[in-house]
This record gives C-alpha cells, sequence and structure tokens, in this order.
C-alpha cells in the first residue's frame, strides 16, 4: 500500500517485484480497465492471508479503534505463527500522518512497532465517510490481452468521501482498477453486499442490482452464485447476518458465522437477571431486563428505570421478540440456500459444514423490514487469519457466550469498542477492508475453478523453488 510501479520479468527480480506490490511504492497512474478486457474475474476469501488491514481514521470517533487494529496486528505478528513475508499490517488512511503517527505512541505503541507493522497514507483523502468495506472489493483478474492474472481492485463506484479510495489504494498497490456499477446510488452493489467462501462461492444480497449480478455471471460466477435475501435489512448488507472466516477444523475449511437471534433472546432468557442488570451498557440496561422478564413470564412493572416510559419500552420489547422470531426463520432459510449452493458447487450432496450461531437480535420496530443490529451485530466481524475483532456487545452474557464459542470453533477473540459504527448502522467490517495475498492460503483451498490452479500450480513452482514469495502478477505494460 504505498508508492513506484514497475514492471519486471518474472523469477530474475521476484523478490523485488513482491516488495513493489505489497509494501507498495508507485508514484504512476493506475489503468481503469472495463469489464470487457476480463476473460474471468475471482474476488479474494477471507482464506487469502491478510497482508493489511485498511481502515480511515475519523478524528476522535474512532481513535480507539484504530489503536486496538493496530495492536490486533501487533499480537498477530508477533505470536510467532506467521511467516515473514506475511506481516499483517495497519494500514490507516488519515488527512495527517503526524497526528496518527503521535496517537499510537501517546498511547504506549513504541516507534519500533509502528515501523514494522503500520504504515500510515494521507495521500488518500476520506471525507467523513468511514465505509471501507464498501468502496469495494479486492480480485484477480485474467484479462483478454495478457497471459498473467492481475490484482485488481473493484470499484462499488460509492462516491461520498469514499470517491478518491478505490484509484487511490490501486496506485498503492500497484494495481489497476474497473468500476463495477455506474450508479452511485445503488446501496447494494456495495462492497459489504459482496462476500465470497475459500472455494469461491460468491454470496451477494438480494439488494443487489440486476446488472451486478449478471456481470458476475458473465465473468465466471454464473453456477457459483448464492443470492441471499437482504432485503428485510435497513443496510441491506449480507455481511450483517454471513461472515466466512478460514478455519483448517472445518470439514470444508471455513466456518461460517451467522448471526440468531433466537439464540440471542435465550441468552436474555437464561441470564440470572441481577448480573445482566448489573453487566449491560446502561443504553440498553431496560431492554434486556424487559424481555428477560416477558421471557420468563415475569411480572415488567419496575423492570424500567424510568417508570414514565415504561409502558412504550415494554411495548417496543414485545414487539422486538415477536420479529426477531420471524427473522430467525429468514436467517435459517437463507443459510440452508448458501448450503445447497456450497454442496452444488462442491458436488457433495448435504455435504458437512461448520455453522457456528452468533447472538445478534435486530431492531424493526416490530416488524420484519428496515431491520437494524439493536446491540453491535457480533457477525459484522473483521477475520485476521485465526483472530476475529468482535465489536463489544455492551452486555457481559452476549461477550461471555461469543468468547466461549469462539474459542471451541478454534478461533482468538478480540472485542473492541465499536459505537461510532454501530449509531451509524453499521460495524468494524463495514468500516474496514483487506487487501490480502493472491497466492497464500490460511487453509489449503479445495474445489477451486480452474483460474485457481493457476494459481497454485504458479505457487508450487516458485516454492519448488525456494522461493517464499508469489509470481509477479503485473509483466509486459
Amino acid at each position: 500500500m504505498t508508492k513506484l510501479r514497475i514492471r519486471f520479468s518474472l523469477l530474475a527480480v521476484i523478490l523485488i517485484a513482491n516488495l513493489i506490490l505489497f509494501t507498495g511504492i508507485s508514484n504512476s497512474k493506475p489503468s481503469e480497465i472495463t469489464a470487457g478486457d476480463i476473460e474471468q474475474l475471482r474476488i479474494l476469501s477471507p482464506n487469502n492471508a491478510p497482508l493489511k488491514i485498511v481502515i480511515a481514521d475519523m478524528g476522535r470517533s474512532n481513535e480507539k479503534l484504530v489503536r486496538n487494529i493496530v495492536r490486533t496486528a501487533i499480537e498477530i505478528n508477533e505470536s510467532g505463527d506467521l511467516p515473514k513475508e506475511e506481516t499483517v499490517r495497519a494500514f490507516i488512511l488519515t488527512s495527517n500522518a503526524n497526528i496518527i503517527s503521535a496517537q499510537l505512541k501517546r498511547a504506549g505503541i513504541d516507534d519500533e512497532k509502528i515501523k514494522k507493522y503500520v504504515e500510515i497514507s494521507d495521500d488518500a483523502l476520506v471525507f467523513n465517510d468511514p465505509w471501507l468495506q464498501d468502496f469495494g472489493e479486492i480480485a484477480m483478474a485474467k484479462l483478454k490481452s495478457g497471459s498473467e492474472p492481475k490484482l485488481l481492485i473493484l470499484d462499488s463506484n460509492r462516491g461520498f468521501g469514499l470517491a478518491e479510495v478505490p484509484g487511490a489504494l490501486a496506485k498503492f498497490w500497484n494495481c489497476d482498477y474497473m468500476k463495477i456499477n455506474k450508479n452511485e446510488t445503488s446501496g447494494g452493489d456495495h462492497g459489504g453486499n459482496i462476500e465470497v467462501t475459500p472455494d469461491d462461492v460468491l454470496i451477494l444480497g438480494s439488494t443487489a442490482s440486476e446488472g451486478l449480478i449478471k456481470l458476475f455471471s458473465e465473468l465466471g460466477y454464473k453456477d457459483r452464485m448464492a443470492v441471499v435475501d437482504t432485503k428485510w435489512l435497513a443496510v441491506g448488507h449480507c455481511d450483517e447476518y454471513l461472515s466466512v472466516v478460514p478455519n483448517p477444523k472445518s470439514p470444508s475449511g471455513y466456518t461460517i458465522f451467522t448471526a440468531d437471534p433466537f439464540l440471542a433472546l435465550e441468552i436474555i432468557k437464561q441470564a440470572d437477571e441481577k448480573e445482566l442488570s448489573e453487566n449491560t451498557s446502561g443504553r440498553y440496561r431496560d431492554y434486556m431486563v424487559i424481555i428477560h422478564r416477558l421471557l420468563n413470564k415475569k411480572d415488567t412493572a419496575g423492570a424500567a428505570s424510568d417508570p414514565d416510559g415504561e409502558k412504550e419500552l415494554i411495548k417496543a420489547a414485545q414487539a422486538m421478540i415477536t420479529s426477531n422470531r420471524q427473522i430467525k426463520k429468514i436467517i435459517d432459510a437463507n443459510v440452508n440456500l448458501l448450503m445447497k449452493k456450497i454442496d452444488a458447487v462442491r458436488g457433495t450432496p448435504e455435504g458437512m459444514h461448520s455453522i457456528v450461531p452468533l447472538p445478534v437480535i435486530f431492531w424493526s420496530g416490530g416488524r420484519t423490514t428496515r431491520s437494524i443490529a439493536f446491540l453491535p451485530g457480533a457477525v459484522n466481524l473483521l477475520s485476521v487469519r485465526d483472530h476475529l475483532i468482535i465489536p463489544d456487545q455492551h452486555c457481559g452474557a452476549f461477550n461471555n457466550y461469543i468468547r466461549g464459542i469462539v474459542k471451541k470453533a478454534g478461533f482468538k477473540s478480540h472485542f473492541v469498542e465499536d459505537m461510532y459504527y454501530h449509531d451509524l448502522m453499521g460495524e468494524i467490517h463495514c468500516g474496514t477492508n483487506v487487501l490480502r495475498h493472491p497466492n497464500r492460503y490460511v487453509v489449503a483451498p479445495e474445489h477451486l475453478p480452474e483460474l485457481y490452479k493457476r494459481f497454485m500450480k504458479a505457487r508450487e513452482t516458485l516454492d519448488g523453488e525456494k522461493k517464499r514469495t508469489m509470481r509477479v502478477l503485473n509483466q509486459g505494460k
């Protein structure tokens, strides 16, 4: 993610080329290509080795989250599990690099670690728009005019405060970019509504435009696409209730975390009321206690801290219980739809899947439309190998459950404060993006299309020559 665009031949200077692509040292202007230039496309999945966690500096609003992202990157790198060439860095977009550097130092992060694990750029301006997931996706493309696959940024054309970001990142990362949507107002075509599994099954929310579905169908995903219902959500993105994370313990090589409102209600019901009250943030406490009493058929009198508003709170809590039971059915139906598509692609009818529900309760005013997460949405998490950066739930019962189930599934959890994002109807995944290595994987992938096999063959050739580095992706322009 930084500066110099030079093309080298494949093996003679491969180490230098790898450095250029993934530390970024480019001053030249990236090329904008069109769908007509592409023979086949594959979107990088969470199974591709993470290299850079991208987050935008929003001043004091997300200062704590930025620090936590940096600390998590340091922890992952210093765990001793990573090859040196797969160092994970925090990449911070800001209007003032000096201020960010000073803030990190004041937080006790020393100069050496900042230099080693943090990249700060004030070249790409982000104007009051924190939704970095929504600028688009990062992919590999086989062009009709060339023999080698190229790293490519898929620009959702979100506009707003992120208008400069896709082009700037293409410059930093020595790659090209393509606008996948000519209409800036189509929120269903944003990156949070585009996900992919490690076996290259594309997940789109039903709020995606017909044009986007057609585009991906023509570029290789026609028979590898699951369109799940997102029209019941206020934002309308599939990452609000589905998250795919590589997992070597899983039969399929990955786990799908799903939002489960019924589980959320059950945790509230089973919780000790006193502990629930004491370990839930004030803005949620009354609702959680009232829901607890309603589910246990207890008297709700006196449950609210404000007696004057108690009737309205009870009515809203009752509506929330009813709507979340219906939302559970919607989510289950769409998870089943996704499983069937994965089975079809893998050729394994009724195959084994790792599905881990996380407690998420939705607020929709008693309806099953325009729904948003009531507590911070736990599924809207950021995965970095076996580390999960999860929105703090502001409820001890939820945090404890998630911590336990995530550990059982084989992951390390990091709960971070993200209320700035939550209050704007998003969470951590919405507010970040990740540059991933196109040819290194967390878990050895299976059931991939031919394009993947070419990448893997290239890697085997290089590894056989004891060159632990990637194939040069951009040649001969």
